[in-house]
């Protein structure tokens, strides 16, 4: 009798970087020396719910919708369909936290009165969390939370007449 064995394929998976707040994309690529691979192949992201997409090209792309930051573990099976066999591949989604902004608001106080200072941290990625540090005139830094609306509000008691350097720090959170 003639046996004819499937021909081997090779999984690969595409992910590039992407920042929060934006959709993932996911190539995944079937490949053969004997030709085009066709059929089914899926994704699980993290170990969660597999999803499957028809080959088209010996390709497809998974949209993974607003994924958290951080790495994400990728694994694509492409099961043994028609002439070809089947294999594997793993790899990763790193998701970044995106730019911030920050910005510094010092009202003018007269000597006697406290200085407010107001420190907003802002992303288009999203509402930054964590918190943020300020310095007068290169001293030690101050540590506040940001509250809901990505501000935290420093007070200077009772500064002298003059003028003052403020530094804002901001260390990316995720």
């Amino acid at each position: 009798p003639l046996t004819v064995n499937q021909a081997a394929t090779t999984t690969s998976i595409v992910a590039p970087g992407i920042t929060y707040g934006t959709d993932g994309s996911v190539t995944v690529t079937i490949s053969s020396t004997a030709g085009t691979p066709t059929g089914d192949v899926s994704l699980t992201v993290d170990n969660g719910t597999p999803i499957t997409r028809t080959l088209s090209s010996g390709s497809t792309t998974f949209t993974i919708p607003s994924p958290t930051i951080g790495n994400h573990t990728l694994n694509a099976t492409y099961a043994a369909q028609g002439n070809f066999g089947a294999s594997s591949a793993s790899g990763t989604l790193g998701v970044g936290s995106g730019a911030t902004t920050m910005l510094l608001s010092a009202p003018t106080v007269t000597y006697g009165a406290n200085g407010i200072v107001t420190v907003t941290v802002s992303s288009s990625a999203g509402m930054p969390t964590g918190d943020v540090s300020l310095s007068v005139n290169g001293g030690a830094a101050t540590t506040q939370p940001l509250d809901i609306n990505g501000s935290a509000v420093f007070t200077i008691a009772n500064p002298s007449a003059g003028s003052y350097t403020l530094n804002a720090a901001y260390a990316a959170q995720g």
